[in-house]
């Protein structure tokens, strides 16, 4: 008998969003994880979206860890900001939408998930005003996968023995693979996300200088790399930022890597300062996922998988 539910959902819209602390992704888009509420139109900006009669600017700022992401209503705007950003580069302004998301690996169990898709199942149809564009979304289904591990699954071989390593703005998730097989008693989350790292970063340089020192001076440093620059945000980033890294190492062999034959894939923005201020990505057995929206497409697989779209 074929499935109703599958049959109503073949012409709804599979749409992928990671919901980082950092930045939210979808398989096409990246923004910053930040959300200003406005009664009414912004004054300057017309990038805004209005929803349920309130006005939104995303990204402009940047959001404190929120560990729980359906204590208020943040997390569930952002979603549906990204929805329609990703709508918009598909060039779609009306679609029955399967959203497809995911939450950090320890915290994917069927209580979490359960209370994540009922937070954002909320409302089964709703209208998103933006760049003088009216969208409307029908939320189909709503889909959870565990992050990190949808990143690499159905893109890379699993073969052999497998560490991934998701380092993302608050988070630190870390799952073992074996021959393609997803080791449950492995799965380990921390409160060790690259926003750890900034924050320290930032204290130390406001200290210096007596005032708030802004995350964007900072962040080509972590991206790129300090090089030869002997600057006070470089030497002081430098420093901190090959603490952080030989942490995230030494966590990482406490719950089981063994480099010398397992093979270590890295994802999230901490790959770049474990690519910058250490040398374990020297390592050939070491693999670093540089694309930003990996879970994001991660996620979307899965969901195409279950529709067979």
């Amino acid at each position: 008998m074929v499935d109703k539910n599958l049959m109503a959902s073949m012409d709804a819209v599979i749409v992928a969003v990671d919901n980082g602390n950092g930045n939210t992704k979808t398989e096409h888009c990246v923004f910053r994880t930040g959300l200003d509420e406005y009664d009414g139109e912004p004054t300057v900006t017309k990038d805004y979206f209005k929803i349920n009669g309130r006005y939104y600017v995303a990204g402009e700022n940047h959001m404190t860890y929120q560990g729980n992401k359906t204590e208020n209503d943040d997390c569930y705007i952002l979603t549906m900001i990204a929805v329609v950003k990703e709508l918009k580069y598909r060039h779609i302004t009306s679609a029955k939408v399967i959203l497809a998301l995911g939450l950090p690996l320890a915290w994917c169990g069927a209580d979490d998930k359960a209370a994540f898709k009922a937070y954002m199942n909320r409302e089964s149809e709703i209208n998103v005003e933006h760049g003088g564009d009216m969208y409307h979304i029908e939320i189909e289904d709503v889909l959870v996968y565990p992050q990190g591990f949808s990143a690499v699954v159905g893109r890379y071989d699993m073969s052999g023995f497998n560490m991934i390593v998701d380092i993302g703005d608050g988070t630190l998730d870390i799952m073992q693979i074996n021959n393609g097989k997803p080791i449950e008693s492995s799965l380990h989350t921390e409160k060790k996300g690259i926003g750890t790292c900034m924050k320290e970063i930032r204290q130390e340089l406001s200290r210096l200088y007596k005032d708030d020192y802004p995350e964007e001076v900072i962040d080509p440093f972590l991206r790129n790399g300090c090089g030869n620059d002997n600057s006070d945000v470089a030497s002081i980033t430098r420093r901190i930022a090959s603490e952080y890294a030989e942490d995230i190492i030494k966590t990482i062999k406490a719950v089981g890597y063994k480099d010398s034959f397992m093979n270590l894939y890295i994802i999230g923005g901490g790959g770049c300062i474990l690519k910058n201020f250490s040398d374990i990505t020297n390592n050939s057995n070491v693999h670093v996922i540089g694309d930003v929206c990996a879970n994001a497409k991660g996620y979307a697989y899965l969901a195409k998988q279950k529709y067979g779209k």
